[in-house]
């Protein structure tokens, strides 16, 4: 690594945070709690997704955007199966001590590709240090009438 790159944590969680905010300027991540209107009618449909570098997404640096866009789609994707539409997410990302800022940057522009594309608002989440780099992404959204995998076919 070079000595001119910079660490991710040495901007500090808060750092962090605001350059989440920077991409998501109309997300409230003021609060460790979500508040989000509902359709009255339906039924809320709640999912959550893993992803590891390395293990859903290559580990070299050039492929954190693929990565984050991988991160959020995973999530929704549940959503839609079950014949629902997506209204808004968290995501938790696990964060070690050399990852680079810019890889940082690289992945929340992905989330943000997609989630400007499908309109689907980052509406929180948390950071936390790890030993490796990983996003956990919960999607919420409705669905009037949902549909499970006992009643799928091909």
């Amino acid at each position: 690594m070079s000595r001119s790159a910079k660490l991710a944590w040495d901007e500090g969680e808060f750092g962090l945070i605001e350059r989440v905010r920077g991409i998501f300027p109309n997300a409230d991540l003021t609060d460790d709690c979500a508040n989000i209107e509902l359709p009255k009618n339906g039924t809320i449909l709640l999912t959550t997704d893993a992803a590891l570098r390395g293990v859903h997404f290559p580990k070299p640096g050039k492929y954190m955007k693929d990565g984050g866009f991988r991160a959020i789609a995973g999530a929704v994707s549940d959503i839609n199966a079950s014949a629902g539409s997506p209204v808004a997410a968290l995501l938790a990302l696990e964060i070690p001590p050399d990852l680079l800022l810019s890889e940082f940057d690289d992945f929340i522009a992905g989330v943000a590709t997609f989630s400007e594309r499908f309109e689907i608002p980052l509406v929180g989440g948390n950071i936390t240090r790890s030993k490796i780099f990983g996003a956990t992404t919960s999607v919420f959204g409705v669905a009037l009438e949902p549909l499970s995998r006992a009643g799928a076919k091909p």
